[in-house]
């Protein structure tokens, strides 16, 4: 069996060299022919020389490719490419800013002969660059079961089958108009799901994501929670037409105006005894107020392309 994980990068050089060392601890599977393709996104070869470094990973190989058309999606689709010619029978998905734990390949082979799946993902495991802001509610997972049935899932931690990208079978790719909004995974395997595919959970199969100091502001956490909330609209919108997403969201609209109304009004009420839990009542207020602004940018037809900018520690 042969598989390809695809690390896509952008501006990230010492994140990039910290993920494919980790590759180097993996534990081998029998019968398993594991490479790795790293496709720069960018329009220089500005990571080349961190893949050359590391070309033979163990017993896995490691290629360099660059993608000059910005955007992610071109950078998958050009994953997807590469997999067709070297006619592997899984393609993977890795963030550049993780690392992968050793028994992450073991994990997923288990799941793919357990299960009759088109797609494995498994779960990100957050660590902190910095302590964890006080306010701070994020990174709270479903908890989930292996071989839990999902309707989407995320390229930060994927293998796909070959039939579900294949020109001979589903014929499947990302979506190029979608090169800087972001969420245009979860809608790759919401059409996925939609086609009849089987998109099974690994909960063995763990990456580990570092978080950086710039995105545990504020700032940065309710930009976040108004594009989330903005491309969930739009992959409604596209799934089952304008209306049904209109339908669908516009009433979070009111309910989060009310939910930040009473939040603020909690927060006003608790300051005197603590300021810290009114800080984070307020925060639950704006993030409210967040979600409904993006909802309503949604409905519009507008999606924040919040990925124009990389955040990156290096270049």
């Amino acid at each position: 069996m042969k598989i390809l994980v695809a690390v896509c990068t952008r501006q990230r050089r010492l994140q990039l060299r910290e993920c494919l060392s980790s590759f180097a601890a993996m534990t081998s599977v029998p019968g398993v022919e594991l490479e790795v393709a790293v496709i720069e996104n960018d329009d220089g070869e500005y990571s080349k020389a961190e893949v050359s470094t590391t070309s033979q990973t163990g017993d896995i190989s490691v290629e360099y490719y660059l993608q000059r058309e910005i955007g992610i999606p071109f950078a998958r689709n050009m994953a997807i490419d590469i997999a067709l010619g070297k006619s592997v029978d899984w393609l993977g998905f890795v963030d550049d800013d993780e690392r992968i734990d050793p028994n992450w390949l073991s994990a997923m082979m288990e799941a793919a002969k357990r299960f009759d799946a088109d797609v494995l993902t498994g779960p990100v495991a957050f660590t902190y660059e910095t302590s964890r802001p006080h306010w701070y509610d994020g990174d709270l997972d479903t908890p989930r079961r292996t071989g839990d049935v999902l309707k989407t899932a995320a390229t930060n931690n994927t293998l796909i089958r070959r039939s579900v990208f294949a020109p001979d079978g589903m014929a499947i790719r990302f979506r190029e108009q979608m090169r800087f909004s972001g969420g245009e995974d979860s809608e790759y395997f919401y059409r996925v799901s939609d086609r009849g595919a089987s998109i099974r959970w690994v909960a063995d199969a763990v990456v580990y994501e570092k978080v950086i100091e710039p995105r545990l502001t504020k700032r940065s956490q309710l930009a976040r929670q108004q594009r989330i909330s903005a491309n969930n609209v739009s992959i409604h919108r596209r799934r089952f037409g304008r209306w049904a997403s209109i339908r669908r969201y516009l009433p979070k609209v009111a309910l989060n105006t009310v939910k930040a109304s009473i939040l603020a009004l909690a927060a006003a009420l608790t300051l005197p005894a603590s300021r810290k839990d009114s800080e984070r009542l307020v925060y639950s207020a704006l993030k409210a107020l967040s979600a409904s602004y993006g909802i309503l940018q949604g409905v519009a037809g507008k999606t924040p392309q919040a990925y124009l900018q990389v955040d990156t520690v290096d270049r």
